[in-house]
């Protein structure tokens, strides 16, 4: 199995966050930028499809087919045109790296070139269970940058057999400790698989299988889901992608990502509307 590709080297709220060094140069044609300098079509993406996630590095492409490319704390990236909309994966659009892909030993961004600060885990659109935490993060090689990164190396030795056992031909992109509502901390591990879709799961620290997140369209959640929210949380915005956690029970369970006026939650819930915690 692959190692994790190197940590993305901040963390960025998609309206907070600056670049400790705009003046940068990720690769040729390629120029270091401050998330707030997206278009706003760009971070309401973001937002309703990717709303666990953060960012973590942009760059201003010059002379490409796409004009952003936005890479998240996944280490996924988007591209998006001069308007911001959406395009497709961010790493077959940096120039001279056309059929890139998810290459697991390279994102596409220079190691040097991500640096920065970002504000407090919820100032971004993100949460939910194991999203969230502080928003600082400095340059640095492999195991460094954002607080929680981690090395493939470090997981448990059951980690690495489970996946194995169970994700056959998948390749790790992004192992991380972060803190969660439901079960404290746990290891979120991103994998992913040639043209497929990422798929998040996630680990008590003991290494023991917990759960596997996918993101889906919030039209499909189940009624009693959609009835709490809309009941419990007036006002509030709801998020066009969910997250369908499929436990290592087999029962499944849905985080909700909503917004009021900059108050974003996630609402974590079982499939008949019982509330289990929010972040």
């Amino acid at each position: 199995m692959k190692h994790v590709i190197f940590p993305l080297m901040v963390l960025l709220s998609i309206f907070t966050g600056c670049s400790k060094d705009e003046s940068k140069t990720s690769n040729a044609g390629e120029q270091t930028i401050n998330a707030s300098a997206l278009p706003v079509k760009a971070t309401e993406y973001i937002a309703d499809n990717y709303p666990a996630e953060t960012i973590t590095a942009v760059v201003q492409v010059t002379n490409g087919t796409a004009t952003y490319i936005v890479a998240l704390n996944t280490l996924e990236q988007l591209a998006f045109d001069h308007n911001g909309g959406f395009l497709g994966n961010g790493a077959y659009f940096h120039p001279g790296h056309d059929s890139i892909g998810f290459d697991h030993d390279s994102t596409g961004f220079d190691h040097d070139s991500i640096g920065g600060h970002g504000g407090p885990g919820h100032g971004g659109h993100h949460g939910g269970p194991g999203h969230g935490g502080p928003g600082h993060g400095e340059p640095g090689g492999p195991g460094h940058g954002m607080p929680g990164n981690i090395s493939s190396d470090s997981l448990p030795a059951s980690v690495a057999e489970y996946i194995a056992a169970n994700f056959i031909g998948y390749n790790i992109q992004h192992a991380e400790i972060r803190p969660n509502c439901q079960f404290d901390s746990i290891y979120e591990v991103m994998l992913v698989k040639d043209t497929l879709h990422p798929v998040k799961v996630c680990f008590g620290l003991s290494g023991n299988y917990l759960l596997t997140s996918n993101r889906a369209s919030y039209t499909i959640a189940p009624q009693p889901v959609k009835d709490l929210i809309s009941t419990n949380y007036p006002g509030y915005r709801v998020m066009q992608k969910m997250e369908v956690l499929t436990m290592a029970d087999n029962t499944t369970e849905y985080s909700i990502f909503i917004d009021k006026q900059h108050d974003r939650k996630s609402v974590l819930l079982n499939a008949d509307g019982t509330f289990i915690c929010e972040k």
